[in-house]
């Protein structure tokens, strides 16, 4: 019976996202519901636990972060050595 109403729901949503007058708060909620509907929610990579240390977590993302920077700029030079340009 829900989805049945699907559409108006979903019109709902983009008219108060739409709408100047609704408090800002609406609106940001508004269009949050409309993009996870259309896309999705974005992906958790990791979730902090009451027993972990947060402080650990946040140095593991970080070392993390620091590897796909370096992986992602050694595929950079080794693209610029494989087609160097014309001087």
């Amino acid at each position: 019976m829900a989805r049945a109403h699907t559409g108006d729901a979903l019109a709902t949503l983009v008219a108060i996202m739409t709408n100047g007058d609704a408090p800002a708060t609406a609106r940001v909620s508004a269009a949050n519901a409309v993009l996870d509907r259309a896309w999705g929610k974005p992906r958790q990579d990791f979730e902090f636990s009451s027993a972990g240390d947060p402080v650990a977590a946040i140095q593991r993302a970080r070392q993390r972060v620091h590897r796909q920077s370096q992986a992602t700029g050694a595929e950079a030079a080794s693209d610029e050595k494989a087609s160097p340009q014309d001087g």
